[in-house]
């Protein structure tokens, strides 16, 4: 385990996100942070309910709050803290939600590669230089650069 997750656990677990509660301001702090550890550092449904201490239905219902609420105003006001702390670009969301539809309409699999700050900075700067909007493209792409 990396600092990075370290980190955020302690986060998690200093700030007392792991409690049940039905308040508006601890269910979205909950939802940004089960959110960013599904998509963004690929723990399983099983893992999160465990840290946050829930059911993993929870987890399911929780795990694209990120997304599809965004835009609402009481969300972003309740997870400033941890939208700051752990940021998700608005690429990152784009190609996410684009995977997911590939993947539920086209059956295609995912592929999960946990790459280190530097190394996610080499690929986002890939995708902008060579203007990569299709997640379908970006292996093709890369592998032509290579070979």
């Amino acid at each position: 385990m990396g600092d990075e997750e370290k980190e955020l656990l302690e986060y998690i677990k200093k700030n007392r996100l792991n409690r049940k509660g039905r308040h508006r301001q601890l269910i979205d702090k909950k939802a940004y942070l089960i959110g960013y550890l599904y998509h963004f550092w690929f723990y399983t449904e099983d893992k999160i309910a465990k840290i946050f201490n829930v059911e993993r239905t929870t987890v399911n219902h929780h795990k694209s709050k990120i997304f599809d609420l965004k835009k609402d105003p009481s969300f972003l006001r309740n997870t400033v803290m941890e939208r700051e702390l752990y940021p998700i670009e608005e690429n990152n969301i784009n190609l996410f939600k684009e995977m997911e539809k590939l993947q539920s309409t086209l059956g295609y699999g995912m592929i999960f590669v946990k790459l280190q700050r530097q190394e996610y900075l080499k690929l986002k700067t890939f995708i902008e230089e060579n203007n990569i909007t299709d997640p379908k493209k970006l292996l093709p792409e890369l592998i032509n650069k290579l070979l």
